[in-house]
């Protein structure tokens, strides 16, 4: 800073500040971001007009940071540009989806357009959304797509005015069931900023009116319980989170039907604060009465406060666990609760030594299962469990029951033990002590990095009686009857049928179904009259598919003060949009099918800082992409000749998958270009950046194999790569921060290798710039068909596989395969296949194969005889012909095998001594050999062929064959 000597004008300020961030434990790829403000004072000027003063704003000089509008206020846009915005975005996601084939342009492959979108839509009140929703009017193909894409997005908006427009579209029945439950499914899972007015607001998704289909209501129980629990999780007043909950349990208390009782109780569960464990633990301690189907629900929904509260689990689940008259599912549960209860070490002894006189052998095998589970578990959360879990597994007794038990608790799980991301899976199972049928089924998978859980879900299935219910409900029930007459089950002592279907995110329940038998019997029939009416359906229904799916798994964003008072956004976020379209036709007596899958995954890690003197963005950035692109254009046929055709792209189109990440820097912003050409002329709104300016971009060619019959070529390859990865180097660094714990489910380790692999380069993706595809590209630029087509003549089989041009009807390639399979006589048999391979210009490749077989055979079941030899020719001949007919000529080999009696067999029967002498002994008198354990040893040993001679002969074989 310089000063006129007299500090009275401050003539020239220079200042500069960096941001450096690098995440993973300082293993991953730094972000570093560098700001340089100079500031001159040009001319000392007096004032002509005076300065208005009338809008001046008064602020406290410690900085605040700001909520929403990081600009504070500066970046104001005008709402006509917002929504032409809106739809520009969404017009260019529409089109994406029109464009045929993979592409692997690299300025194509990383697209915001979605994180864009939901940033306008941000900014957007209740009555604009209402607005932009109903601009999207028409009926077309590309109308409904970006209708269904403005849905997909819109409760992942996360603002308040979005929550509102979704209680107004559900409200209003503007959309279709489906659409309204799964904007409720993901409006409380996105919400950034709730509050308890907004919660307030929304209540009345707890009133639907009664037009409102069932499942909508039941999903909005659930969806406001979670709203609760994510507001005063921030804050409200402790008042209006008890009259929630007891809301929830009045509303449980006083509903009959079973499912709205199971609805409104695993509501009760998403709140999860305040006084829910209290009023969840009479209910599954039975002290109110209800069923012990409500009594397991209460306990499962109790595990994710359990490690808070052990002091309240103990006197509540302990009762439970040494009451042997109780359920084996509560019993289960309490004994689970009691495990990730934090328990002290006292606690788990007591536990210990009452599981070892356990006499229940499945509650048993649930206790040694969860403890070997997690002997040696990664997860975080179950460390302290595992490490008390080794000490005992040293003393655990095995189960005693001899019969393997499918009721268990099932734990698989790896972390990269240098980064600390990882991902596990668990499965608890309880079957039926009687027959050891599951009838309980619960699967959590859980996917966490970064300090954060990325994928929480879980699913819960309990089927009681359904067995029974098949057994009964249908005209020919033999095979079921069998099937519990093998599991020893009594059908007089059947309990009633009970289906449930719980599925939660995150921890919170979005989802609850229940089947009684009355509703698992119609469904059945339903579906049986559908198999009944398949050839009919074949023939005659014609649809189409369009459906697109937009998540947002990931957005962690921090917002920060630099040291020259301008605010940074520090953020990782994580965008996928997959995408079904399809029609499904009839051209009698054909079908066609077609359909287009796509889908593309999109993570940046970006810093960006707000410039407010010329209202710009500038942002470090580190990009990911993934793209993959798969047509599926089939045709079928059932009638005299079955076929199956598949059509091909032509115009050199590709089919596959493609990665890319780089790093960049961007300067974003309205008029950017204008504003960034007065202060920088030369510099690009973006820039890719590499090591050195002379970085060579390398393009291995990992794989180009032709695919004639496809009439494509099958490519791999890495591409723009500062500096390709050596293999061995990328398995080190994953084999050597590899922690898994596969103990109960050996065969899931290279199942948790894959998935660290996955992982690592989602999150540690190879530094610099580097991509990576395959792809099949089709060779010819006009569409193609392959058809393979069967027909049968007598004993004659015939399949041919034709690849011929859609647009000229050429075909380009063509094989046939021809079998053939006659009986000589009583003893012998013959199979012959023939092979023809067509391409049009060049001779025709023949293989013919031919197998001829000779076996003993004898009319007595047993025999003290010497069995005869057993003869088999094989004969291979192949070579380029003129001619489809005819045989095949050229190369050739032959192979005789001869299996018989060996010599030391043919001595050894002539002998007295066990079995033979002992089996002839038996024989004398009888018309037949005798079925005793002598003579069927003997027998045995007599016609099992222990000599084989190998005879080869070839002719024309060079060494290329």
């Amino acid at each position: 800073m310089k000063t006129d000597g007299y500090i009275h004008d401050i003539l020239f300020i220079n200042a500069s500040g960096s941001i450096y961030v690098q995440p993973f434990q300082s293993m991953g790829e730094a972000h570093y971001h560098f700001v340089q403000q100079t500031i001159e004072l040009a001319s000392v000027k007096d004032i002509t007009n005076k300065i208005v003063t009338n809008n001046l704003r008064t602020t406290i000089l410690q900085h605040e940071l700001p909520e929403a509008d990081l600009t504070q206020g500066r970046g104001t846009l005008d709402k006509s540009f917002i929504f032409k915005s809106i739809s520009r975005l969404l017009d260019r996601l529409s089109h994406r989806l029109e464009n045929p084939g993979l592409d692997t342009e690299i300025h194509n492959l990383h697209n915001t357009t979605i994180s864009v979108l939901l940033y306008y839509l941000d900014m957007l009140d209740r009555v604009d959304l209402g607005k932009a929703y109903n601009r999207i009017s028409g009926t077309s193909y590309k109308e409904e797509t970006i209708r269904n894409m403005f849905l997909e997005v819109l409760p992942q908006v996360g603002s308040k005015e979005s929550a509102l427009f979704i209680l107004d579209l559900i409200q209003s029945n503007k959309v279709s069931d489906i659409s309204a439950i799964q904007l409720l499914m993901r409006l409380p899972l996105h919400l950034r900023r709730p509050d308890a007015q907004l919660l307030v607001s929304l209540q009345s998704l707890l009133t639907l009116p009664s037009k409102i289909s069932a499942e909508v209501q039941n999903t909005a129980i659930l969806t406001y319980g979670t709203l609760i629990y994510k507001t005063c999780l921030v804050h409200c007043p402790y008042e209006m989170l008890d009259d929630y909950v007891r809301l929830y349990l009045d509303k449980f208390t006083e509903s009959t039907r079973y499912e709205r009782k199971m609805v409104w109780l695993e509501g009760l569960a998403n709140i999860q604060l305040g006084r829910v464990v209290e009023f969840l633990e009479p209910i599954a301690s039975g002290n109110n009465a209800e069923s012990r189907h409500f009594r397991a629900l209460a306990a499962w929904a109790s595990i994710p406060t359990a490690p808070l509260r052990p002091d309240v689990i103990y006197p509540v689940y302990w009762p439970i666990l040494v009451n042997r008259t109780e359920h084996l599912e509560m019993r289960i549960a309490a004994l689970t609760l009691l495990v990730v209860s934090s328990p002290t070490p006292n606690r788990l002894i007591s536990l210990y030594w009452y599981m070892q006189s356990e006499p229940n052998q499945h509650l048993y095998n649930y206790f040694y299962t969860m403890l070997k589970s997690m002997e040696r578990t990664t997860y975080p959360c179950y460390k302290h469990i595992g490490r008390i879990a080794a000490q005992f597994s040293r003393v655990l007794r095995k189960p005693s029951n001899s019969k393997y038990l499918i009721t268990g608790n099932y734990l698989v799980d790896y972390q990269d033990s240098s980064r600390r991301f990882g991902a596990i899976l668990q499965g608890i199972i309880i079957a039926n002590p009687s027959t050891n049928i599951p009838e309980v089924i619960y699967v959590t998978l859980n996917n966490y990095g970064s300090g954060t859980h990325i994928n929480h879900l879980s699913l819960y299935i309990k089927a009681e009686g359904v067995f029974h219910s098949l057994a009964t409900s249908f005209d020919n029930p033999t095979n079921i009857k069998d099937i519990l007459k093998e599991f020893k089950l009594d059908e007089q002592k059947k309990n009633s049928v009970h289906l449930e279907i719980i599925a939660r995110i995150q921890e919170k329940t979005v989802l609850c179904v229940h089947w009684n038998e009355t509703k698992i019997v119609e469904g059945l029939k339903y579906l049986s009259s559908l198999w009944n009416d398949l050839y009919y359906m074949y023939y005659n229904m014609e649809f189409h598919v369009n459906q697109q799916r937009i998540n947002v798994p990931l957005i962690i964003e921090s917002i920060q003060a630099t040291d020259l008072g301008t605010n940074v956004r520090l953020a990782m976020t994580a965008t996928s949009l997959f995408s079904m379209r399809g029609n499904f036709t009839r051209d009698f007596p054909i079908r066609n099918n077609h359909v287009i899958l796509r889908t593309s995954v999109h993570g940046i890690e970006t810093i960006e800082n707000y410039n407010p003197l010329v209202d710009l963005w500038h942002s470090a950035e580190r990009v990911q992409s993934l793209h993959g692109y798969l047509p599926i254009n089939i045709t079928i046929g059932l009638e005299e000749r079955p076929f199956i055709s598949y059509n091909a792209l032509g115009e050199h189109l590709k089919t596959g998958i493609t990665a890319h990440v780089k790093t960049l820097t961007s300067i974003r912003g309205a008029n950017v270009k204008s504003k960034l050409e007065r202060a920088c002329h030369f510099c690009p709104v973006s820039y890719t950046v590499l090591k050195s300016s002379s970085s060579n971009l390398q393009t291995v060619n990992v794989l180009n194999i032709e695919l004639p019959e496809l009439g494509g070529r099958l490519k791999a390859n890495i591409f723009d790569c500062e500096n390709t990865m050596l293999y061995k180097t990328l398995i080190d660094e994953i084999w050597f921060s590899h922690q898994s714990n596969y103990l109960t489910w050996p065969s899931m380790k290279f199942v948790l290798i894959g998935l660290h692999f996955l992982d690592y380069l989602t999150y540690m993706s190879p530094r610099g710039s580097c991509g990576l595809a395959a792809y099949v590209e089709a060779v010819k630029s006009a569409p193609s068909q392959t058809k393979l087509e069967y027909l049968q003549s007598g004993n004659r089989h015939v399949l041919s596989l034709t690849h011929h041009n859609l647009q000229s009807s050429q075909i380009v390639h063509q094989w046939f395969l021809a079998a053939l399979y006659e009986s000589t006589s009583w003893l012998s048999d013959v199979v012959k296949i023939k092979a023809s391979k067509v391409v049009p210009g060049a001779r025709i490749f023949k293989f013919c194969v031919e197998i001829e077989r000779h076996m003993p055979w004898q009319w007595e079941f047993l025999s003290n005889e010497p069995s005869d030899s057993s003869r088999i020719k094989l004969n291979i001949v192949w070579g380029l012909s003129d001619s489809v007919k005819g045989k095949c000529s050229g190369s050739s080999i032959s192979i005789n095998l001869i299996g018989e009696i060996s010599s030391e067999q043919l001595e050894e029967s002539k002998e007295a001594n066990w079995p033979y002498g002992e089996c002839k002994k038996e024989s004398i008198g009888k018309k037949f050999v005798p079925y005793t354990n002598s003579c069927y040893e003997a027998s045995r040993e007599l016609s099992t062929l222990r000599k084989y001679t190998i005879s080869a002969h070839y002719e024309n074989v060079s060494k290329e064959d």
